[in-house]
C-alpha cells in the first residue's frame, strides 16, 4: 500500500496527531529532472503539529472505514523544492491511492485481525469517494 492508502485504513492513531510533511527534490540530467529519480532522491520529516482533536473524533465518529480522504489534507504536506509548477504526475508513484487496494486491505485485516478490525463496518460511499488510481485532490 503506498504512504495515503496506509493512513485511510488505520484504525488506531496515535496519542498525538502527526502530520507528515514530504519534501521532494528532484535530481536533474542533462538539464532535466528525471522523473525516476524523484523517490530516490526524496527527503522527508515528521513535524508534529497541534490538532483539533475534536474534529477529528467527528470525522472518524463509529466504525466505518475506509477514514474520508479528506483527513489526508490534515495529516500529509508536500512541499517541491525546484524550477517551476510541480507536474502532478511526479506524485503518482509516491502518493496514489487505489480504491482497490483499501478495499481489499481492509478485507483482508477484517479477516485477520479482529482485535481492531473485526467490527468495523465498510463504507461504500468512502470507497466511491476514493480515486480508481491516482493522486487524491486531499494531497
Amino acid at each position: 500500500l503506498t504512504f495515503p492508502e496506509q493512513l485511510l485504513i488505520v484504525h488506531l492513531y496515535p496519542h498525538i496527531q502527526y502530520m507528515y510533511v514530504f519534501k521532494l527534490f528532484p535530481k536533474w540530467q542533462a538539464g532535466a529532472p528525471n522523473l525516476a529519480s524523484m523517490q530516490n532522491s526524496m527527503r522527508g520529516n515528521i513535524s508534529t503539529y497541534d490538532h483539533n482533536m475534536d474534529t477529528i473524533v467527528d470525522m472518524l465518529e463509529g466504525n466505518l472505514m475506509p477514514s474520508p480522504a479528506t483527513i489526508l489534507a490534515s495529516m500529509v504536506s508536500i512541499t517541491f523544492i525546484g524550477l517551476g509548477p510541480l507536474p502532478k504526475d511526479w506524485l503518482c508513484s509516491t502518493f496514489h491511492v487505489c480504491w482497490h487496494a483499501v478495499w481489499d486491505a481492509l478485507q483482508w485485516l477484517q479477516q485477520t485481525n479482529a482485535k481492531y478490525y473485526g467490527s468495523i463496518k465498510i463504507d461504500a460511499s468512502h470507497i466511491e469517494d476514493l480515486p480508481v488510481d491516482d493522486v487524491p485532490i486531499e494531497i
